[in-house]
């Protein structure tokens, strides 16, 4: 400070924290007329004393230097969060100035900057870090005080495996990290499917179709973004045989229903022909676009046919000089029906209808022409049927001359 309009010489300074100096005073040895004041801890008030000539001594104006409180500033502390979360500061103490808070993170503080208590928002950036809040107080000119805050960001766990599962199997899901010690898996919806809840790994089993939300909670207490577990229904598969019997030699189809791709037992194609060998329970699997499987089974019975003999073929000296012959096939069995029919031939076109064991009968035809007969022998229960041909042929008779 200095001293300047004044008339006289100045025989010293003097200082007070009194504005009236009316206590505390300090008397200082310097006559100039400027003045340096140092280590104040305190407002002070300065003034110099003034002679001049013979007169009485005299104070000068009364100088002020008013001294501000340096500002103080404390928040340490940690706290712990997951990226999803929020950590408001607790403890923070400051005086003798303003606060303000900034940040380090990915995040941002989302209310109290200018308080004791400020709250930080963590976005997903801050994951796997540590965010420093740093409170600053102020108090100008002084230097401002700062103290620091850190909050630890853990990062959410994940969750891995199939989501999409079909009724009657499970499903494996695998969360990051250490598990929770309880309540680590959680579904939504357990009307469509139920999970186990303590290991890292969880299995889903599905109770009916439709989604689940699954999270996965590790053993920071941090929750997982949900995976949606899809429950696919089985297909309804159908198995349809072309005959539910048919008689040994005949073809068969089986053709499955309800799914996108089939594949047979037995050796059997989808929609192709076939000649079973012996009665069989066919089952079909039927795999659906989802990839869910399901299984139909159709019994078909194959029924012996009976054997049909017609006997041996007639001809030269046994029809030589007729047109009729008698025909002697296999005997029928009990339940059997036999049918003798005129395959070619022409002139005579009987037909001879047979039952029981009577197989034999008379045939007439024409001189000189050759005959096909076929000898069917039908199963009366199942309609299956044993057929054999033969061939009969008429000589023409020899002349004779008589002299």
């Amino acid at each position: 400070m200095a001293l300047s309009g004044h008339t006289g010489s100045i025989t010293r300074w003097e200082s007070s924290t009194s504005s009236t100096f009316a206590s505390a005073v300090t008397s200082i040895a310097n006559t100039t007329t400027t003045l340096t004041a140092t280590n104040l801890t305190a407002t002070t008030y300065y003034r110099a004393v003034i002679t001049s000539g013979s007169c009485a001594a005299a104070n000068s104006a009364t100088a002020t230097v008013t001294v501000n409180a340096s500002p103080t500033a404390t928040a340490g502390g940690t706290q712990t969060i997951c990226q999803t979360g929020t950590a408001t500061v607790s403890g923070a103490s400051s005086s003798n100035g303003t606060i303000l808070w900034t940040e380090n993170g990915a995040g941002s503080i989302t209310a109290g900057a200018t308080t004791l208590t400020p709250t930080y928002t963590a976005a997903a950036g801050d994951a796997g870090n540590t965010v420093s809040l740093t409170m600053t107080v102020s108090n100008s000119p002084c230097t401002a005080a700062t103290a620091t805050y850190s909050v630890v960001v853990n990062a959410l766990p994940t969750i891995t495996g199939t989501a999409n599962v079909c009724m009657g199997s499970t499903t494996a899901l695998t969360g990051s990290g250490t598990a929770a010690s309880s309540n680590a898996w959680s579904s939504s919806n357990t009307g469509v499917g139920t999970i186990n809840t303590t290991t890292t790994t969880g299995t889903l089993s599905p109770v009916a179709a439709g989604t689940t939300n699954v999270t996965y909670t590790d053993n920071n207490g941090c929750v997982s973004t949900a995976t949606t577990v899809t429950v696919n229904a089985l297909p309804t598969v159908t198995a349809t045989a072309s005959a539910a019997s048919l008689c040994s030699g005949n073809n068969l189809t089986l053709t499955g229903g309800g799914a996108t791709t089939y594949s047979w037992n037995n050796g059997v194609t989808n929609a192709l022909a076939f000649t079973p060998s012996a009665t069989t329970t066919y089952t079909v699997t039927g795999t659906a676009a989802n990839g869910c499987v399901n299984t139909a089974s159709t019994s078909v019975t194959v029924n012996a046919s009976p054997t049909a003999n017609a006997g041996a073929d007639v001809t030269g000296a046994a029809t030589c000089g007729k047109n009729t012959t008698p025909l002697s096939a296999s005997a029928l069995s009990a339940g059997t029906t036999g049918l003798w029919s005129v395959v070619s031939g022409t002139g005579n076109t009987p037909l001879f209808s047979l039952s029981g064991t009577a197989a034999n009968c008379d045939f007439t035809g024409t001189y000189g022409q050759t005959y096909t007969l076929g000898w069917a022998v039908t199963n009366n229960a199942t309609g299956c049927a044993g057929y054999d041909q033969m061939t009969v042929t008429f000589n023409q008779p020899n002349a004779s001359i008589l002299g």
